[in-house]
C-alpha cells in the first residue's frame, strides 16, 4: 500500500530540485512516480528515502508525517568552517567571513556572512553533508 502521496511541485520542493531535475530522476529510474490518472504522484516514503529522513505515522492523525533525518554523526557547523576556509581561498569568496549552521524546529540553515555585512540565509534541510556542502555552493553562486 502507497501512503501519502505528493504532487510534482510538491516533490520537487521537497527535494530541492528543479521539476526538470525531477523529471530526470524519473527517467533515469531513482523515482518511480505513480501515475493516477494522466497526473503523476510520487510516494511521500520513496521521497523520505532518497533524504535519509523516516516517514512515520503522526499518532494523532489518520496522516504520515515527514520526520527529521536521523543523526548521521556528521558535524555540521564543522563542515561549514572547512567549507569556509577553502571559499576563502578563491577570487570570488575572499570576502566571506562565516558560514553558520542553526537548526530551529526542522529547518536547518546556513548563514553566509560577507566582509560588507550581506548575509544570506541557505536552505540545508534534510541534506546530507554531501549535499550540504553542494546547497551552500549553489546558494553562493547566485551571488
Amino acid at each position: 500500500m502507497i501512503g501519502r502521496t505528493l504532487t510534482a511541485k510538491e516533490a520537487a520542493e521537497i527535494l530541492s530540485v528543479s521539476k526538470s531535475t525531477l523529471d530526470r530522476l524519473c527517467k533515469t529510474g531513482r523515482l518511480h512516480p505513480v501515475m493516477i490518472g494522466r497526473r503523476r504522484r510520487f510516494a511521500e516514503d520513496e521521497l523520505a528515502a532518497m533524504l535519509g529522513v523516516k516517514v512515520l505515522p503522526d499518532p494523532e492523525s489518520e496522516e504520515e508525517e515527514l520526520l527529521e533525518r536521523p543523526d548521521t554523526g556528521e558535524d555540521r557547523q564543522e563542515i561549514c568552517r572547512g567549507l569556509l576556509h577553502a571559499f576563502q581561498f578563491t577570487r570570488y569568496y575572499a570576502d566571506l567571513e562565516s558560514l553558520e549552521f542553526t537548526r530551529e524546529n526542522r529547518r536547518e540553515t546556513v548563514t553566509a556572512t560577507f566582509a560588507n555585512g550581506v548575509t544570506t540565509d541557505i536552505d540545508v534541510t534534510g541534506d546530507s553533508g554531501i549535499g550540504m556542502i553542494k546547497s551552500i555552493t549553489r546558494g553562493l553562486s547566485q551571488w
